[in-house]
């Protein structure tokens, strides 16, 4: 029979590995933003990823060499998806884009569990519908996890010139009628004449 200080050693080892098992939503989405907008060209930026990511990332080399790195050249191939209107073409992208990082990871590595890339992946794949690409052509950082099914922008500073083209728009439309309207008609408050 076990002691019960050996309960609570495996116990705590157990819950470690549960804990290893599972990625937060949130650091998900952050993780996937943050690799989809990367831009390789900048080596600050890609060791930050590194370094903020390394839970994640299935790599603990050095910055001299990331090609053959799956995560690295799969950004490209990360980005077409997200960008793909289709909901089904993205699932199955996702879906092939996991079985593929499996296949080349066991290669590599030999056959292990889940690790944080691959759930990433697969928190990608049951949530395509929110994988959004900023619709303000002039975003710096257009790939992003949208919070509800309505969102077309990415912030709301990316939303300011579509919010300001629609004001305008419904004035062009409506604003000769608004403004003939008797002013007592306007609003609760407004002065009887």
């Amino acid at each position: 029979m076990l002691d019960s200080q050996e309960k609570v050693v495996i116990e705590h080892n157990s819950s470690k590995e549960l804990a290893r098992l599972s990625v937060s939503p949130r650091r998900a989405e952050f993780f996937l933003e943050r690799l989809a907008n990367l831009d390789k060209r900048n080596s600050r930026r890609v060791q930050a990823l590194i370094d903020t990511f390394k839970d994640l990332l299935p790599t603990k080399t050095p910055l001299v060499n990331l090609r053959g790195f799956f995560w690295y050249e799969a950004q490209p191939m990360i980005r077409e998806i997200w960008k793909e209107p289709d909901v089904q073409i993205k699932e199955w992208g996702f879906m092939r884009l996991a079985g593929t990082y499996m296949i080349e990871h066991t290669k590599k590595v030999g056959p292990v569990g889940p690790d944080g890339f691959l759930l990433v992946l697969l928190y990608a794949l049951k949530h395509v519908r929110l994988l959004r690409y900023c619709a303000n052509p002039g975003c710096k950082e257009p790939y992003f996890v949208a919070r509800r099914s309505s969102q077309f922008y990415c912030s709301s500073p990316c939303a300011k010139p579509a919010q300001k083209e629609a004001k305008l728009k419904w004035w062009y439309d409506h604003g000769d009628a608004r403004r003939k309207k008797p002013r007592k008609t306007r609003g609760k408050h407004a002065e009887a004449t």
